[in-house]
Formats: structure tokens, sequence, C-alpha cells
């Protein structure tokens, strides 16, 4: 992955790189893993759980931070301001993270739209989904979901934006041209990142003041044009339950993971799950997705025991999803890839 990446930005792909990971244990309903960067190195904590799948996604995303966004200009220098711009810093990590892994063969374009469809089901499940960017900035310290929504927009984003960059240059025009041309610009120029970006992304002939009023200063829902990643998928717009555990996981953790706030009208309590018993594991079950089987290893009055269920909420939601149309075709990860 880190000659993937330094063969993007033409960088000196000999030097040396240092990675260290230190384990954790997290909540039985949880997994959880990150990292952060440090010049020539970046530091990861992360659950012993996590599959090898995960891992490669996470080195893919903390390496691209040695550019992005340090390479592409500046950062506002107030912590509470930053969130603003982390749609470019976080989003387009994001974005490119899962373009490199595909283009270079890490991952296959099954891995690749599964790894964009549990986004888009918790994009489009997310409390916070129309929150204004205002808004949402000044919360993202604090709200989980908050934290969430600027990778979310701005992958999306980024995706929508390299699409019609090829669209209309008739394929000679991508984001990595702009991000090329952005990373040059900056060694000179001490304006913003995202300064920079919108700048740039209009001499290649695309205004994006519109996208970003709606999308980022408003918060209208984004949704992917069907056509998005090119002619070996295609986006599908469904209707879903929304994804619920069935009870409070945050007050379940705070309590020593002790189920708290189970509710009576959702299918873990029809499945047998009740306030006050001791969650164990969960041993099924994917993050955000309403559609497979959700497991939980209980302790009940000191016998233990599985209870099955399927995540449902109460109301349903639009949920996009990436569906590959031809694995097959030798251009397929190339088209993903936004190329």
């Amino acid at each position: 992955m880190i000659a993937v990446e330094r063969a993007f930005w033409d960088s000196d792909r000999s030097a040396p790189f240092l990675v260290t990971a230190a384990p954790i244990v997290g909540s039985p309903t949880a997994m959880g893993f990150g990292g952060t960067g440090r010049g020539d190195a970046f530091a990861l904590w992360v659950d012993q759980r996590t599959p090898l799948a995960s891992m490669k996604w996470l080195l893919a995303h903390e390496y691209f931070h040695t550019w992005n966004p340090g390479q592409l200009g500046t950062v506002p220098e107030r912590r509470e301001a930053r969130p603003g711009a982390y749609w470019l810093s976080e989003g387009f990590t994001d974005y490119y993270a899962r373009a490199l892994m595909v283009r270079a063969g890490l991952i296959s374009p099954e891995e690749f739209a599964t790894i964009w469809n549990e986004m888009l089901a918790a994009y489009a499940g997310s409390p916070v989904r129309s929150m204004p960017g205002v808004q949402a900035a000044a919360a993202f310290w604090d709200n989980e979901a908050a934290q969430k929504l600027p990778y979310q927009r701005g992958a999306m984003l980024a995706a929508i934006w390299n699409a019609r960059l090829r669209a209309a240059s008739q394929g000679v025009v991508n984001m990595n041209t702009v991000l090329h041309a952005q990373i040059a610009a900056a060694r000179s120029s001490k304006e913003q990142a995202t300064f920079l970006f919108k700048s740039l992304v209009r001499q290649k002939g695309m205004n994006i003041a519109a996208d970003v009023n709606r999308y980022l200063a408003k918060g209208e829902p984004i949704l992917l044009p069907a056509d998005t990643f090119g002619p070996c998928a295609t986006i599908v717009t469904e209707k879903r339950p929304p994804f619920s555990r069935g009870f409070d996981a945050d007050a379940t953790a705070n309590a020593g993971n002790v189920a708290t706030d189970v509710e009576p009208l959702l299918p873990a309590y029809a499945a047998g799950l009740r306030d006050g018993m001791k969650i164990l594991a969960r041993t099924e079950g994917q993050p955000d997705n309403a559609l497979v089987p959700y497991a939980l290893l209980v302790e009940d009055q000191g016998k233990q025991r599985t209870i099955r269920y399927l995540p449902h909420g109460r109301e349903g939601i639009t949920v996009q999803q990436v569906h590959i149309t031809n694995a097959q075709s030798p251009e397929c990860s190339r088209t993903l890839s936004g190329l």
C-alpha cells in the first residue's frame, strides 16, 4: 500500500517508513481501530478482533495523510475550525484509500463495493445526515455521528466530482489531475487546502460552489448518480429498515456492557434481550447493516445463551448501494478507481 500511494504522488519510493500498532480490546458490541500520522510514520491502535481486510483499509487511509492535507495547502490553526475542512482532508482520503486499493488489486471489485456500501448505509441512517455544516463542525468533537459526517460527505463528493470531470473532458481530466496540480501549487502558496482545491478544480472547468453550498453548508442529503463508478458498477437506490441494535449502545457500554434501554417494539426485545442482561460478545452482524442477522452472547441469570435477530429500526430509510455488474472486465478495477 505504501508503494502504491508513493507511486500515485510520484514520491520517493525507497524512503523508510515506520508503522507501530498497539492492540486494544473493545466493547463486546463494537470493534474499533484508528491511527494518527507522525511525519514519516504513523501509530495505530487496533482491536485484536479486527480482520486483516480492515487493516488494509486503515493503512491506506492513514498513509494517504502523508500528503493530504499537509502537502495540499494549509489547514485552519484553531482546533474548533478544523472540522469544517475535514471533507477534503478526511473525505478525500477515504475516497482515495478505496480507489487506490482496488486499482492496485489489493482488494477485489466486490470488496470495493462492500467497503463503499458499509459507508453508504451508515450515511443513510445517520441521525445527523442533514445537519448544516456549521452545526456539524461544532458537534464534531463530542458527537460520534457528527465525526463521521465529513468523511462520508467528502468521499461521496469526491466520487461525484471525479465522474463529472471525466465526463466533461472525455476522460482526460479527473480528481487525480486536480490533486497533482494542487500539490505543486501548494509549495508556493499559504492558502488553505480547501481554497486551493476549489480554485484549481474551477481552472479544470468545474465550479463546485453550488455543491459546497448545498451539501456541505446546508447539509442537503447527497445521492450518487447511477454511473458514478463507471461501466462495471451501478448505484442502486432502495428502501430498507434502518439499523438498530435494539438497545442504547452508549448507555450499555457505560453500564459495564449490561443491556440498557432495550426497546420493547424492536426485534432484539422480541428475540429475548432484556435490560440487565450482561452482553459478553457480538458473534454475528455488521456495522450499520440491517439486512444481516445480529447475534449477541449474553449472560442471563448465571447462564450463557445467544440471542439472534435482525437489527431493524422503526422506519424505512433510503439507502444507496454499489452493485458490481461486470467484475470480470479487465478494465473494472481501473474504472472503479476513477480512471
